[in-house]
C-alpha cells in the first residue's frame, strides 16, 4: 500500500509531463536564486499552493554555497487537492535514462532533517518510466530514512532496464519537517569482475578488421530496420565485436556472420560477387499492410523531437500530419433513421506504398455532442484506374447534418468525380440527393471549389486540392488531391537490397524494408554476450580501449552518413583509420577530447562540438575578458578579493603569451568569424576543472607587470558581463529588452502596461529566448520568416533524401505605431538570434547596431556516442526570402561599432550610448 501511494504522489500528484533533461544538473544546488527553487530541479505546482515549499537555502549547507531546503512548515496545509497521502512533499530532476540503461546506479546525497512531530521523516527515490511513459522501476528510502538533524550521507541504489526512457530522483518529505540536501551525486556502480582495457598499441591485423567492423557496423545500426534488432543494447554488441576482433581479428568475418544470423536474420556478409535472392512478399490484406524502414531527420538522435528525429517507419502510413481533404455538409433534418449510401468514382496515383482514398462520413445530432462517423478504411481505393466506393452510414436520432469528406492519405494524387448521396427507407431507395458541385463542373472564385472547402491546416501539412481538366470519369473536370512532392519522404523500393562494400573482399547486404517480424530475440541474449572483464551491467568510460574505439566508429559513422557537407571516401577512411591507431594509445581525456575534435574538423561545421557528460567542465577564471585590437584586456572582475582591476591587460597565462594560447584554442575549431573564434577560445582559456588554478600575468594602467594566482572555483553561468536587467526604461518611453533573458509570454505581459513607446532597444547577443514573431508587433505588413530544411535519410551514404521545410512568415499585427527599433549584435549572436536578425535585415525593421554575428545560423542535433560521451553538430539548412543559403554566413550590423576599451570597458555600455545616439537623430 505504501507503495502504491508513494507512486501517486511522485507522479499523479505531479507534474508529470517535466521536461528531461540530457544529463543530472546543477547536484551541488548551486545554480538559481536563493529563496527559489534549484534550476533543473521540479517541484510541483500543486505542492506549492498545498503549502509546501522548497527553495535554495544559504544559511545551512554540506558544501559550496547553497544547499536545498524542502519545508513543510503548516502541518494543516490544504492537502484536498494533492492526490494521494496528505503531508507529502517532494522535490526532483528528471533526466534521459539511456546512458543508465542496463546499469546498476547509485542515488546519494548529503542530508539532514529537522523533524517537527514524531512521524516526519525524509526520504530518497528513484522512479524509472519507458517510452510509454509506463512506471518500471520504483525504489526508496524506506528502511533507512532522513530523520537526524546533522549532515550525514544516504543512498540507494537501482538497476535501470533497457527499455528506460525517463529517470526520476529525489526527495520526499513526509509530515511537519525541514530537509535539507547538498552534494547529490548519481553514479553507475559496475559489477563485480570488471576492468578497463589499458592503452596499446593496435596489432597490424586488428586495425583492418575495425575498419571492416565500422562500415558494418554504420549500415547496420542506423538502416537495418527491424525493432527486434533496435531493441538490443547496441553498446553492448559493439564491444563484445571489438573485443573478439582484438582478441582473434583472423576470425572476425566469421565471428560476424555467426553473430548476424542471432540478431539480424536478413542481413547477410558476402564474398565480392556473390549473389543473393530476396523475395518480398507483397501484402494481400490491408493488416499485412506493416513494413519498417529506418527514417532519420537530421541526425541520428536518441531522444526524437518534431525537427530531429531517428524512427523505423511503416512505409504504408503517411509521413504528414494529417490528410489532405475537401468536405462539404449536407442537411439531413427529417432523415431520422435512415440509412444513407455515399458514393464516388475514385482513382489513386500513388507515389508511396501505402498511397490511398477515402469517403469518410460524420453526422452531427441536435443539442448533442455525439456523433456517428463511417469511413470505406477497410476498402480504401489504392489502384490508379476509375472504380465507384462507397460508404454506408445510418442517420440516428435528431440529425442535423452530413460532413461528407473526400479524403487522400499518402503521397502522389487522387482523382474523386461523380459523388452521390442516396437515402434508403430499409432498402428502398427514397431519394438521391443532388452533391452541390459533386462533379466538379463549378469553380468559384480564383478558381476554388465552388461548395467544397478545404481547411488551412491541410493546406498546411503539404497537400492541395482543385479542379483537374485531364483526368475526369465523366464531364470536363475531376476533383484532384495532391501532396507537395517537395516534402515528400522517399522510400527505398519494396524488396530494394541494400549492398555495400566493407572491405575489398567481403560486402554487407540488406533488406532496406523489412516487413513486420514475428520472432523474437531472447531477452537474455546480451547478457550471455562474454566479453572479458565486462559483465553484463559493465560501465564503459573512456578510460577503456575497447570504449575509445567504438566511440572512434561511431562518431566516423555519423559523419560518414549524415553530415551535411561531401566527404570524398578515401578522406573519411584516412580519417578512420588515424584515428584509431591514435586513440589506442590515449591515456587521458584531454587526449581522447582532442582525437574526437579533431574528427569533427572535416565537417568544416562550426557549431560542432564534442563533449563527455562525465568531464563536464562547469568552472571557470572568475574574470571577464575580452580582445580589443591586440590587447586582451579584463573587462569585469567577480571576485572582488583578487588583486586584479577591470582594465588591466592578460599577457600571459601560466607563463604561456596570450596571443599564443588563443591561437592554440583557435585551430582547434573551424569558424567562419575571426572574432567569434576569439571569443570561443578565451572561453576555453578561462574554463577548467574546478579548483585547477592558473597563473595570470598583468599590467596595469601604468605598464606594470604582476603575476596573480587564480582559481577557478567560479560557476560559468555566474561569469558574464553585466547588462541591465531583462526590461528596463534607458530614457523616457525608450525600453531595453534582453531577447536572451526575456521570453514572449513575459514580454506580452510587460508591453500590455506599456501602450505607447518612443522606441525600443532589443539584444539580441546570445541565445534568443523569444520568437520572431515579436517582431509583428512593429510591423503592419507581413514579413518573410527564414526557410529551414532538414534532410531525411532512408538509405546509407545519403543516397535517398528528402526533406522537411519549415517556413512562414510573420503577421504584422502592429502595435506600436512610429516607434523606432535598434537590435544589438555581435559575435555571440548566435543559431536562431542569427536567423532572426537576418529578417530584421531584410525587411529594414529597425537598425542592426554592433559587430558581425557569429555565422552560425543552423540549428544542431545531439546525440549520444558511448562512454557518456555526446556530439553535436549542425543538421538543418537556412534560406532567407530569396532561397539564399544562410548557413556559414554572418549577419552584418548597419551600424558597426567594434569595443573600444578608449571610453567603455563594458561593450554594453558602449553599444548602449551609441543606441540612445541613433535615437535622437
Amino acid at each position: 500500500m505504501k507503495k502504491i501511494i508513494i507512486i501517486t504522489i511522485l507522479l499523479a500528484a505531479v507534474n508529470v509531463y517535466s521536461n528531461i533533461l540530457y544529463q543530472p544538473d546543477n547536484l551541488n544546488f548551486e545554480q538559481g536564486r536563493p529563496g527559489f527553487v534549484p534550476d533543473g530541479w521540479v517541484f510541483p505546482s500543486k505542492l506549492a499552493t498545498a503549502g509546501y515549499i522548497a527553495f535554495i537555502e544559504h544559511k545551512t549547507v554540506y558544501e559550496g554555497r547553497f544547499s536545498v531546503a524542502i519545508d513543510n512548515p503548516h502541518y494543516n496545509a490544504d492537502t484536498a487537492i494533492v492526490e494521494g497521502s496528505p503531508n507529502m512533499s517532494t522535490l526532483y530532476q528528471s533526466v534521459d535514462a539511456f546512458p543508465f540503461r542496463n546499469k546498476t546506479i547509485r542515488f546519494s546525497a548529503w542530508v539532514k532533517c529537522d523533524i517537527g512531530e514524531p512521524d516526519a521523516k525524509g526520504e530518497l527515490w528513484i522512479v524509472v518510466r519507458d517510452e510509454k511513459k509506463e512506471v518500471i522501476v520504483t525504489e526508496y528510502g524506506e528502511n533507512d530514512q532522513i530523520t537526524e538533524n546533522v549532515w550525514h550521507k544516504k543512498e540507494i541504489m537501482a538497476f535501470i532496464p533497457n527499455d528506460a526512457d525517463e529517470l526520476r530522483f529525489g526527495f520526499l518529505l513526509n509530515g511537519k519537517a525541514r530537509l535539507w540536501a547538498d552534494a547529490v551525486s548519481i553514479d553507475i556502480i559496475n559489477p563485480e569482475g570488471s576492468s578497463d582495457l589499458p592503452p596499446q598499441q593496435l596489432s597490424d591485423k586488428a586495425i583492418p578488421a575495425l575498419v571492416t567492423f565500422a562500415k558494418l557496423y554504420g549500415y547496420l545500426h542506423h538502416f537495418y530496420p527491424s525493432q527486434n534488432f533496435r531493441s538490443l543494447d547496441q553498446e553492448r554488441l559493439m564491444l563484445y565485436s571489438i573485443s573478439r576482433i582484438l582478441d582473434k581479428p583472423d576470425n572476425f568475418i566469421s565471428d560476424m556472420k555467426g553473430l548476424l544470423k542471432d540478431i539480424a536474420p536478413e542481413a547477410n556478409i558476402l564474398k565480392k560477387n556473390e549473389q543473393i535472392n530476396y523475395s518480398y512478399l507483397k501484402p494481400t490484406t490491408l493488416q499485412d499492410r506493416i513494413a519498417y524502414v529506418a527514417e532519420i531527420a537530421g541526425g541520428p538522435v536518441v531522444k526524437n523531437s518534431p525537427a530531429f528525429y531517428s524512427i523505423l517507419r511503416n512505409v504504408y502510413s503517411t509521413t504528414r500530419s494529417r490528410e489532405g481533404s475537401v468536405f462539404q455538409n449536407i442537411d439531413m433534418i427529417k432523415y431520422d433513421n435512415k440509412k444513407v449510401v455515399v458514393s464516388a468514382m475514385i482513382k489513386v496515383d500513388g507515389k508511396s506504398p501505402g498511397s490511398n482514398a477515402q469517403i469518410w462520413c460524420k453526422t452531427d445530432i441536435i443539442n448533442s455532442q455525439d456523433y456517428t462517423f463511417a469511413t470505406n478504411s477497410e476498402t480504401p481505393a489504392l489502384e490508379n484506374e476509375w472504380k465507384k466506393y462507397s460508404v454506408e452510414i445510418n442517420m440516428p436520432e435528431n440529425v442535423y447534418n452530413l460532413r461528407l469528406a473526400l479524403v487522400f492519405l499518402g503521397e502522389g494524387a487522387a482523382y474523386f468525380d461523380d459523388i452521390k448521396v442516396q437515402v434508403y427507407d430499409g432498402e428502398k431507395l427514397e431519394k438521391e440527393f443532388i452533391v452541390p458541385n459533386g462533379d466538379f463542373e463549378q469553380s468559384g472564385a480564383g478558381n476554388t471549389l465552388n461548395s467544397w472547402e478545404i481547411e488551412p491546416a491541410v493546406l498546411s501539412a503539404g497537400y492541395n486540392a482543385g479542379r483537374e481538366l485531364n483526368v475526369k470519369f465523366g464531364g470536363s473536370f475531376s476533383l484532384r488531391i495532391a501532396s507537395d512532392l517537395e516534402t515528400m519522404i522517399k522510400f527505398p523500393d519494396m524488396g530494394e537490397l541494400a549492398i555495400f562494400p566493407i572491405n575489398e573482399q567481403y560486402d554487407i547486404a540488406f533488406p532496406l524494408v523489412i516487413p513486420i517480424q514475428k520472432e523474437f530475440i531472447a531477452d537474455d541474449f546480451i547478457k550471455k554476450l562474454e566479453i572479458p572483464g565486462k559483465p553484463f551491467g559493465y560501465n564503459p568510460t573512456i578510460n577503456d580501449k575497447s570504449t575509445r574505439l567504438a566511440a572512434v566508429i561511431q562518431l566516423w559513422n555519423i559523419i560518414k552518413h549524415f553530415s551535411l557537407k561531401t566527404i570524398a571516401e578515401a578522406e573519411l577512411e584516412n580519417m578512420l583509420i588515424q584515428s584509431l591507431i591514435s586513440v589506442s594509445t590515449v591515456n587521458s581525456y584531454q587526449d581522447f577530447s582532442n582525437i574526437m575534435n579533431n574528427m569533427v574538423q572535416i565537417l568544416t561545421d562550426p557549431r560542432v562540438t564534442v563533449w563527455n557528460q562525465f568531464y563536464d567542465l562547469k568552472y571557470g577564471l572568475p574574470l571577464v575578458f575580452h580582445k580589443f585590437e591586440q590587447d586582451v584586456i579584463v573587462t569585469s572582475v567577480i571576485d572582488n578579493s583578487l588583486d586584479i582591476t577591470a582594465g588591466d591587460v592578460l599577457t600571459h597565462v601560466d607563463g604561456v603569451q596570450i596571443n599564443d594560447l588563443i591561437k592554440k584554442y583557435e585551430i582547434k575549431h573551424y569558424a567562419v568569424n575571426q572574432n567569434f573564434a576569439i571569443l570561443r577560445a578565451l572561453a576555453n582559456i578561462r574554463v577548467g576543472v574546478k579548483d585547477s588554478k592558473s597563473t595570470l600575468t598583468l599590467k596595469n594602467k601604468n605598464g606594470e607587470s604582476r603575476e596573480v594566482a587564480v582559481t577557478r572555483n567560479t560557476l560559468l553561468h555566474d561569469i558574464y558581463e553585466p547588462r541591465p536587467e531583462p526590461i528596463v526604461e534607458l530614457d523616457s518611453l525608450v525600453y531595453y529588452v534582453d531577447m536572451t533573458q526575456v521570453s514572449d509570454k513575459t514580454f506580452k505581459r510587460v508591453t500590455d502596461q506599456i501602450p505607447e513607446a518612443k522606441a525600443f532597444v532589443f539584444d539580441m547577443r546570445g541565445h534568443m529566448s523569444m520568437s520572431e514573431h515579436v517582431l509583428s508587433l512593429f510591423s503592419d505588413k507581413d514579413l518573410d520568416g527564414v526557410r529551414w530544411e532538414i534532410p531525411v535519410y532512408t538509405k546509407p551514404e545519403k543516397q535517398l533524401q528528402s526533406k522537411i521545410i519549415y517556413s512562414g512568415g510573420i503577421t504584422g499585427r502592429k502595435k506600436y505605431t512610429d516607434t523606432k527599433l535598434i537590435f544589438l549584435i555581435d559575435e555571440s549572436t548566435i543559431g536562431y538570434s542569427e536567423a532572426v536578425a537576418n529578417i530584421i535585415k531584410e525587411s529594414q525593421l529597425g537598425i542592426l547596431l554592433g559587430a558581425p554575428s557569429a555565422g552560425l545560423i543552423g540549428e544542431t542535433f545531439s546525440t549520444r556516442l558511448i562512454g557518456g560521451t555526446s556530439l553535436s553538430m549542425t543538421g538543418m539548412k537556412a534560406y532567407n526570402s530569396t532561397y539564399k543559403l544562410l548557413n556559414g554566413n554572418s549577419v552584418e550590423p548597419d551600424v558597426l561599432l567594434l569595443r573600444n576599451n578608449n571610453k567603455f570597458l563594458n561593450y554594453t555600455e558602449l553599444l548602449l550610448e551609441k543606441a540612445l545616439e541613433l535615437l535622437k537623430n
